[in-house]
């Protein structure tokens, strides 16, 4: 599994300079990432309004992909732009419907980020981008990006 070439870094305390989706491999959560992090969350247009007015609501993946493991109740979403456009045709059945929304988590709150290795070993695309936010997300952190 490769590592986007655009996934955010941080010097760590005790870790030096590591990509978020590393960090979040070795250290099983956000806690003690120390920047704001952008994320992108494919969605469709229809619903595009409805997340600006009142942001993003966890919802369960079971049983999708990798041979039916399930997924916990997240937000999910892709830490390296780079990624986002090849990885539409994946996850929606009419990609010609596709929003892209920028989330900005603040770093106080990056303890409910995971990363998502079922989605990046499972599609090669990801290119270890995928995370998990574990939380509702509140529509101030999120705008519509062009």
């Amino acid at each position: 599994m490769s590592l986007a070439n655009d996934a955010p870094e941080a010097n760590i305390p005790m870790w030096g300079k590591i990509s978020l989706p590393e960090y979040l491999d070795n250290n099983r959560s956000g806690k003690g990432w120390t920047k704001d992090i952008v994320a992108w969350h494919i969605t469709t247009s229809d619903k595009l309004q409805s997340i600006l007015d009142n942001g993003l609501r966890t919802s369960a993946c079971s049983h999708w992909m990798s041979g039916g493991a399930e997924r916990p109740d997240a937000v999910y979403l892709f830490c390296a732009h780079s990624v986002v456009s090849a990885n539409i045709p994946a996850l929606l059945d009419n990609p010609e419907n596709a929003v892209v929304v920028k989330v900005t988590i603040p770093a106080r709150h990056a303890d409910k980020l995971y990363v998502d290795n079922i989605y990046n070993m499972s599609i090669e695309v990801a290119d270890m981008s995928a995370i998990q936010y574990r939380d509702n997300i509140p529509a101030e952190w999120i705008t519509c990006e062009p």
